[in-house]
């Protein structure tokens, strides 16, 4: 399996082939065993918000310190369903950003920091993750943990980003309810970087309008020195099986800042 983002505007490849996953593995009565760039185990345990992936997840506006999303030279088990129970287990001897673009910060000409995007090799360390999710009836658990320690830093021009030693650790809980006339949704997290702890919690919903349109909202509280805050609420029509239409707003209040709304509608096909 291998899957690239593209970028929409020039249709170029995002960062590289592969970068939203490359693995091979094997499966049987054991379970699967997978190699390659994949999804952690802590990345899987965020995909039952309601709000998907149509650019309106909350969790996304503030995301838990930890989260890597993929992981590089991954090592991936994945246990059968046992009563409904399904556990996965992560190990990779390099941890890193999940491409080449890094948040750091700079030191401007009067000492003080301020943060920036730039372009960095993956720092070289070591990572792991448990994840466990379990079904019984309308009611899904999602829990995960994980744990990233950094090895080795490279970048240029004397950005100064995590430093050598460094662990991050990172943790998550949910539970999603179908009740029919809706999909109920609520989830806590912390996170832990060896200098700023970070706690979060998300609610949302999803709720069926009827012929193929539904309703889905969240809003998702992260406090790490202050408490930010971001609420979604998007409109989701499925034209068809292949075809998705959509449009909402995603409101940020980040301290610090002013709050912003965003608006966004588009479109959806799957192959």
């Amino acid at each position: 399996m291998m899957e690239t983002g593209l970028n929409a505007a020039d249709g170029n490849t995002a960062t590289y082939l592969g970068n939203r996953g490359a693995s091979a593995g094997v499966s049987g009565a054991f379970g699967s065993i997978s190699l390659g760039r994949q999804f952690t185990p802590f990345a899987v345990s965020l995909f039952n918000e309601p709000l998907e992936y149509d650019g309106f997840s909350t969790l996304y506006g503030g995301s838990v310190q930890a989260d890597h999303v993929w992981q590089s030279n991954s090592v991936l088990y994945t246990s059968p369903s046992m009563g409904g129970l399904t556990i996965s287990a992560m190990y990779s001897g390099t941890s890193g950003s999940s491409g080449n673009k890094t948040l750091a910060t700079k030191a401007a000409a009067d000492g003080t920091l301020g943060f920036v995007s730039i372009e960095t090799k993956p720092l070289a360390g070591t990572y792991m993750a448990v994840g466990g999710n379990y079904v019984m009836g309308p009611l899904t658990i999602d829990a995960a943990y994980e744990s990233s320690k950094v090895t080795e830093v490279s970048v240029s021009e004397k950005f100064v980003i995590t430093p050598a030693g460094t662990t991050t650790t990172g943790w998550h809980l949910s539970g999603l309810y179908n009740a029919g006339f809706a999909t109920l949704y609520g989830a806590v997290q912390g996170g832990d970087n060896g200098t700023d702890k970070q706690s979060a919690w998300d609610i949302g919903a999803g709720v069926p309008l009827g012929d193929g349109l539904a309703l889905q909202a969240g809003y998702y509280s992260v406090k790490v020195a202050n408490t930010n805050s971001y609420t979604s609420a998007v409109l989701v029509k499925d034209w068809n099986k292949q075809t998705r239409i959509y449009g909402g707003a995603v409101m940020s209040a980040v301290s610090g800042s002013a709050d912003s709304t965003t608006v966004k509608a588009g479109l959806r096909y799957s192959f």
